[in-house]
């Protein structure tokens, strides 16, 4: 499952991830496949709503927050506490950011709960082989149906 903020990259990490060649679509609703739950950024901007998350949550095997470096904020305080599956942490769009804004996105993460964090670009591809790697070695996949 992936969650984050509105403009984080999420659809796009999975796409990534996945070798998916389609083009990116703003996520409307949660979104469940054999790959991936890809979740609105709405549902994490509004804190009314993440209820959903943590309940879309329930079943998944590994939860990613993504933070986005370009646009850093903070995440409320022990987040990640609250998922029964593992969280990893992912900082994207470190192609675009400068390192205040990864260094800012590493802290907001840290303060959500996360233990495990990777630095990635959804679109430039940096940090992906060693983030599909631990997905895998935790899932035992990355994605079912490898594009």
């Amino acid at each position: 499952m992936v969650m984050g903020p509105t403009g984080a990259g999420k659809s796009t990490l999975i796409a990534a991830l996945c070798g998916s060649r389609e083009p990116v679509k703003k996520t409307e609703s949660v979104v469940f496949s054999d790959d991936a739950v890809d979740t609105p950024g709405e549902t994490f901007d509004l804190p009314r709503l993440h209820f959903v998350l943590i309940n879309s949550a329930v079943n998944s095997g590994l939860v990613l927050l993504v933070s986005d470096a370009t646009k850093p904020r903070f995440f409320p305080p022990g987040f990640a506490k609250a998922m029964r599956a593992p969280v990893i942490g992912v900082v994207n769009k470190i192609d675009a950011a400068g390192e205040k804004g990864i260094d800012l996105s590493r802290r907001a993460l840290k303060v959500a709960g996360v233990k495990e964090i990777h630095v990635v670009s959804g679109k430039g591809g940096q940090g992906l082989e060693a983030l599909k790697g631990r997905i895998e070695e935790i899932l035992g996949r990355c994605c079912a149906n490898e594009r």
